[in-house]
């Protein structure tokens, strides 16, 4: 009996068995296959700032970076990062707003390097949202009265070099 072994470009296992009784050949083919490891989903961490002057607006911001991660983790291979742990992250390099503002640090949004927050965070992408615009409006719905936000944003998302992700 011959036996050959071969792999095939799709990864799975070819074994080939000849045998060869009083002139009669019979050749029996197994394929195995090989399972391919999955590529890690690439992490995107998402960024909301608020440039209105809307009363309550800043309330509002965590809701928007909720929807539009949402909305960003329905991207396979992609993965949003925790507001949370990049939150945490930010305290312990102890980068605050106050000290953004105040020009004594770079941020993400005051032109920082993105390289440096994509290494200091562990991730791939940054997606920068400004909120621009906002309006409220007071609504009955389902007999109880709801403020309903409309917003105007820009959003960019770019790599860990900093260039810009269409």
């Amino acid at each position: 009996a011959a036996l050959a072994s071969v792999a095939t470009a799709s990864g799975a296992q070819q074994t080939t068995t000849t045998t060869v009784v009083k002139n009669v050949t019979t050749t029996v083919v197994e394929s195995v296959s090989v399972e391919q490891e999955k590529p890690a989903p690439k992490k995107i961490a998402v960024f909301v700032q608020n440039r209105t002057r809307l009363a309550g607006m800043d309330d509002e911001v965590d809701g928007v970076r909720d929807r539009l991660s949402a909305a960003l983790a329905e991207i396979d291979g992609l993965s949003v990062m925790d507001s949370a742990q990049v939150a945490d992250t930010f305290r312990r390099y102890k980068v605050t707003v106050g000290e953004e503002r105040s020009g004594s640090v770079s941020g993400i949004f005051s032109g920082g390097s993105v390289s440096a927050i994509s290494k200091m965070l562990g991730c791939d992408y940054i997606a920068a949202a400004t909120i621009v615009n906002a309006s409220v409006a007071n609504r009955n719905i389902g007999g109880r009265l709801a403020s309903v936000y409309t917003v105007r944003m820009t959003l960019k998302i770019m790599d860990y070099t900093g260039a810009s992700v269409e």
